[in-house]
């Protein structure tokens, strides 16, 4: 195949996805994986130790450009102390690139940064931000001028939004750092609001900084889409535009589309948990419950690390598959189930060792004996009925017709849990309250 003249093939990496978790040098991501739940990097590729195979298959597979990136959290390990081996290291990571023929890219923010940023510095809203990455890009430029030929200041700088802001329906931020437990849309508008000209001062006196240290430098940003993702532009267009961000995030539906300012529907009810919606009013709880693991009765095993390489069914509804991604072992496999009756069927045929998924609809009849939980009370989920703000007298009838369910339907209340189930302490919402030692916050450091 041909190229274009001037057209550069080459590849990329990151330093978090590709370097190998050092605990003396951990990053934002790092601390995010483990309160999040979520796979930790571990050895990852071991780029660090293995780049010049890596440098070589690129070159062999006709590569005329290497993009890689200097981890913040390894060159900058404490604020404003430097580190020469560090640096040192990532010179001769570019050195062999172009002894391999190939132009040097060098990106300098790949969505991750240091932990002392985000505790001590306000992360990326903090008012020093732009400053302090300016001195870290300029230190590296210090050290590295003379072997990069293309910086990359922010890598996917849009992405970064998804870590402040967040849809009404969805559970968590998508990366880090989220924002507190309770927060609304309004913080997380200011939020927003302070991370995007935090990014642009950035880029720009980082990018001041390198041509200082080299003239002839090309700097620029790597960019996924220009501006917000649609569904975003959207609810920051009509935001603006009409009664507050808070009513705009109720008349954002899951279909991508805002209806009319009228409002097609005036109350949402089922499938919505007081943890999925941010500033809407609400009922009172008609349920809680929360993610649970099913097993045979005869099933050997006596908590969730059992389940390791095991079969487990998982209910694919709801915010399940979110849920078995943080609770369940990563080597078992998952078989996905339309609804609780096939996934208990596939159970009691002996199809799978468990299935995972809600507490209340997971609960054998007490008649029932073919089955136990094995894990209880992974999550805590309150199930309540949404309408936007000034409904009041609306949410005040739901309230009592949700009293009366419970006083005269068996079985609506929910007991504790009994003391031989498993139970899970509740997860952050945000670094700030993990760095902070709030909400269990030290198990996660």
């Amino acid at each position: 195949m041909a190229f274009p003249r001037g057209f550069l093939f080459g590849t990329a990496n990151a330093d978090h996805q590709v370097e190998a978790h050092d605990p003396a040098h951990e990053d934002v991501w790092d601390v995010w994986e483990r309160c999040q739940g979520l796979t930790p990097r571990g050895r990852a590729t071991d780029f660090a130790n293995r780049y010049e195979e890596d440098i070589a298959a690129a070159a062999a597979m006709g590569c005329k450009l290497f993009r890689f990136s200097t981890a913040w959290a390894r060159v900058e390990p404490e604020e404003g102390h430097f580190s020469p081996e560090a640096l040192a290291h990532y010179r001769k990571v570019a050195k062999c690139i172009r002894g391999h023929g190939m132009k040097v890219m060098l990106t300098l923010h790949h969505f991750v940064w240091p932990v002392w940023l985000e505790r001590d510095r306000g992360g990326m809203i903090g008012k020093k931000f732009p400053n302090l990455f300016a001195r870290y890009a300029d230190r590296v430029a210090e050290e590295m001028g003379d072997v990069v030929d293309y910086w990359i200041t922010f890598n996917e700088p849009s992405q970064l939004t998804f870590g402040f802001i967040k849809p009404w329906w969805q559970n968590r931020y998508y990366m880090p750092p989220g924002l507190p437990m309770g927060s609304d849309v309004d913080a997380e508008a200011e939020a927003v609001g302070k991370l995007i000209p935090n990014l642009f001062k950035a880029h720009a006196r980082a990018r001041m900084a390198i041509k200082g240290r080299r003239l002839d430098a090309q700097v620029g940003v790597n960019p996924l889409v220009t501006g917000f993702p649609t569904w975003l532009q959207m609810l920051m267009d009509f935001g603006a535009c009409h009664r507050g961000m808070t009513e705009a995030l109720f008349k954002f539906t899951t279909k991508g589309a805002l209806v009319s300012e009228r409002g097609d529907v005036d109350l949402v009810i089922g499938g919505v948990t007081a943890g999925d919606q941010t500033g809407m009013g609400t009922s009172d709880p008609y349920l809680r419950t929360g993610k649970a693991v099913l097993v045979a009765s005869t099933y050997q095993g006596e908590d969730l690390a059992s389940l390791a390489d095991k079969k487990v069914g998982v209910i694919g509804v709801g915010n399940q598959p979110d849920g078995w991604k943080r609770d369940l072992p990563e080597s078992s496999t998952k078989r996905i189930f339309p609804n609780y009756s096939a996934a208990r069927e596939a159970l009691r045929a002996g199809e799978v060792e468990a299935v995972y998924g809600d507490a209340f609809f997971l609960n054998p009849r007490r008649s029932e004996t073919a089955f136990r939980f094995l894990a209880k009370r992974l999550s805590d989920e309150a199930y309540v009925a949404v309408a936007p703000h000034g409904h009041r007298q609306l949410l005040r009838r739901v309230n009592r017709a949700i009293a009366a369910f419970q006083e005269e339907i068996p079985g609506t209340k929910q007991t504790e849990a009994s003391e031989n189930v498993a139970e899970e302490a509740p997860r952050p919402m945000s670094l700030r309250e993990v760095l902070a030692g709030e909400t269990h916050g030290a198990e996660w450091l």
